[in-house]
């Protein structure tokens, strides 16, 4: 049957393409199902848990939360996440269901990762550490790299004092790294490798290079003060992941009767 005159359909409102909190870089999609269950003004959460610590874990499960005040309260929990895509949605919660999408590689992404504020044409390549790889590991985090116009900072092994900081945006800590010194000024100079330093209990990894190289046939630039280099990562939701949105009935407005 059509639907009256004047009716207005519910709506699902809410970011579905990043997370509230946490580090996974997946979507997720919520699809009513019968909008005569739709809620009017409530909000919900979908919270992801995994299995193992970072940096080698596997998105596990998800459950559909209410928002009561501080509080989450779960409608389901403990939906198998490692069946994901449109072909697996959640069971039917409120009138909807919810299909998440995750990215299960972790790997580095080339087309956000780069220059995020400043004018250098520095050829930042970034790779996966390959020089030692018995010690290198993919890391799940996001990075930034800050420049300043003195040292600010100092290589984990070699000690080499350097004008700029790590900074692990998805942990919100600050990193080590070694300063690869390739042509051993003693400093940051171009054609020097910068490669981020995780731990594995207390055992250091290596993780990411940034080649620090000149551009193709152009002078260089260097970074000045202020100037910052993001690299993003692919990676599989977390425990603790967190996706946010809120629904709204069906209603009817005189005014489109």
């Amino acid at each position: 049957n059509a639907p009256a005159a004047g009716y207005v359909a519910p709506e699902i409102t809410g970011d579905m393409d990043t997370p509230l909190e946490g580090i996974g870089t997946g979507s997720i999609q919520v699809e009513i199902v019968d909008p005569a269950l739709i809620a009017e003004n409530q909000t919900y959460q979908v919270i992801f848990e995994s299995e193992g610590a970072l940096p080698n874990y596997e998105t596990a499960t998800y459950g559909i939360y209410t928002l009561e005040g501080d509080s989450a309260v779960p409608v389901i929990a403990d939906i198998d996440a490692r069946s994901f895509g449109p072909a697996n949605p959640s069971p039917l919660v409120d009138g909807f269901v919810v299909t998440v999408n995750i990215d299960t590689a972790l790997a580095i992404l080339p087309q956000e990762t780069g220059w995020l504020i400043g004018n250098s044409n520095l050829d930042m390549i970034v790779q996966q550490h390959d020089q030692f790889p018995s010690l290198s590991v993919k890391w799940p985090a996001d990075y930034k790299i800050t420049f300043s116009d003195s040292n600010i900072d100092t290589s984990f092994n070699s000690q080499v004092p350097v004008p700029f900081r790590v900074w692990n945006l998805s942990e919100d800590r600050r990193s080590e790294f070694e300063l690869f010194d390739n042509d051993n000024t003693g400093d940051l100079s171009i054609g020097d490798k910068i490669t981020i330093i995780e731990f594995v209990g207390t055992a250091f990894k290596f993780t990411y290079d940034i080649l620090y190289y000149p551009p193709f046939n152009a002078i260089p630039r260097l970074p000045e003060a202020g100037d910052e280099f993001v690299i993003r990562t692919s990676k599989p939701f977390y425990s603790g992941d967190v996706f946010q949105f809120s629904t709204k009935a069906a209603r009817s407005d005189r005014e489109l009767a």
